[in-house]
C-alpha cells in the first residue's frame, strides 16, 4: 500500500519539481561559479590524490540538475526542454574540461595516482550504480521530505571526477586516461538518465508537460530580452562614441578655421 502511495504525487508537486529543476539548472552567475569552483576542487583533489577533497567538490557541483532536466524532457517528449538541457550540459562539460586542462598544464602529472586510476575503469557495476543514483536523485527531488538525502546522492553520482580526469588526460596527452575516463563518464551519464527517466515515468510527470514547457519558454524569452537590452546598450555606447568623435572633429575644424 505504501509503495503504491510513494509513486503517486499530485500535479501541483509535479509542476513544482519540474520548475525547481529547470530553475536550478539555469545558466546564471551562481551556476557558473559553483561549476567552476567544483571543477577546481575535484581536479586538484585528483592531482593531490585526496579522496576527501574529491568528495567535497562532488558535493558542490550543479552538474546533476541539467541531466535530470534532460531526463524530464525525454519523458515528456518535448524538444524545447530537451534541446535546452543538452545545450546546458554541453556548456557545463566544456567549462569543466577547460578548468581541468588548465590545471593539468599548471600541475603536470608524473604518473596517474590511485584517485585517477579509480576513474579509468568502466564496467557494468558502474552502470548499475549510476542507474540507481539516477533513481535516487530523481525520487529525492520529487519528494520534498527527502531533499536532505541529495548531498549524499551527489557523491554517488560520479560525473565530475571522470570528466576532470579526461581534462587531465588531454593536458598530459595520456591516451589511457582519456579513453578510460571518457568511457566511465558516458556510462555514468547514460545510467543516470535511464534511472531518472524511469522515476519520472512512474510518477507520471507527463502531466506537468505544459507547465514545464511554459517555464522553459519563459526563461528563453527572459534571456532574449536581456540579450536585446545589452545589445541596445552597446549600440547606445557606440552612438555616444561616434558623437564624441564627431564633436572633436568639428571642434578641430573650428579651431583650424579660426587660426586661418
Amino acid at each position: 500500500m505504501s509503495n503504491n502511495n510513494s509513486l503517486k504525487i499530485s500535479k501541483t508537486t509535479q509542476v513544482r519539481v519540474a520548475n525547481e529543476l529547470i530553475e536550478s539548472s539555469r545558466l546564471n552567475a551562481d551556476f557558473y561559479l559553483m561549476l567552476v569552483l567544483s571543477a577546481i576542487v575535484v581536479t586538484l583533489g585528483l592531482i593531490v590524490n585526496s579522496a576527501a577533497v574529491v568528495i567535497g567538490g562532488m558535493l558542490i557541483t550543479p552538474l546533476l540538475t541539467p541531466i535530470l532536466t534532460l531526463a524530464l524532457g525525454l519523458v515528456i517528449a518535448d524538444k524545447t526542454v530537451i534541446w535546452r538541457s543538452v545545450k546546458i550540459i554541453l556548456q557545463s562539460l566544456g567549462i569543466v574540461l577547460g578548468v581541468a586542462i588548465i590545471l593539468g598544464f599548471l600541475f603536470p602529472l608524473k604518473s596517474p595516482n590511485k584517485e585517477i586510476y579509480g576513474r579509468l575503469v568502466a564496467n557494468i557495476p558502474y552502470l548499475l550504480i549510476a542507474f540507481a543514483a539516477g533513481l535516487a536523485a530523481t525520487f529525492a527531488w520529487s519528494k520534498k521530505n527527502m531533499s536532505a538525502m541529495l548531498p549524499g546522492i551527489a557523491v554517488t553520482v560520479s560525473l565530475l571526477p571522470p570528466l576532470s580526469v579526461l581534462g587531465l588526460g588531454i593536458a598530459n596527452l595520456s591516451v589511457e586516461m582519456i579513453h578510460g575516463s571518457l568511457l566511465l563518464f558516458l556510462l555514468n551519464l547514460f545510467g543516470i538518465i535511464l534511472g531518472s527517466m524511469l522515476i519520472f515515468s512512474l510518477l507520471n510527470f507527463n502531466k506537468a508537460k505544459k507547465e514545464a514547457i511554459q517555464k522553459v519558454k519563459k526563461e528563453i524569452k527572459e534571456e532574449k530580452k536581456i540579450k536585446e537590452q545589452k545589445e541596445a546598450e552597446q549600440i547606445k555606447e557606440e552612438i555616444k562614441k561616434v558623437e564624441q568623435i564627431k564633436k572633436m572633429v568639428d571642434l578641430k575644424k573650428e579651431l583650424e578655421s579660426k587660426q586661418k
